[in-house]
């Protein structure tokens, strides 16, 4: 519970932070009678649905770029004759079952034993 409080306590800091920066909203502080202050928040919600929309597109752009990147780097390797790699950790080559079975066969009594 308090993970999901924190998360949402971030999420609206990080929603003030970028909208203040991006001009979404106006605080201002006017002197109003007998001394106090009024305060205004002025909100521009055409803004953020323009900037919000421009984002969504930016981010579709970039997604259809990888994309392509991706498929041009599966049709190179593919015309090589060989298969495209995929990205992440490289496999070993030895089978799992032996590394297993060497364990199981290991002498623990002596000491200084592997």
């Amino acid at each position: 519970m308090r993970n999901l409080l924190a998360f949402a306590a971030a999420a609206v800091v990080a929603f003030l932070a970028v909208g203040y920066f991006l001009n979404w909203y106006q605080v201002r502080a006017i002197p109003g009678p007998a001394g106090h202050e009024d305060v205004h928040f002025d909100v521009d919600g055409k803004k953020i649905g323009a900037d919000v929309k421009k984002g969504e597109e930016e981010l579709m752009d970039a997604l259809k770029k990888a994309e392509e990147a991706r498929a041009a780097k599966e049709a190179e390797a593919s015309k090589d004759g060989e298969p495209a790699k995929k990205d992440g950790p490289a496999k070993k080559d030895k089978p799992v079952q032996k590394e297993k079975d060497d364990a199981a066969k290991a002498d623990f009594s002596k000491p200084g034993a592997p």
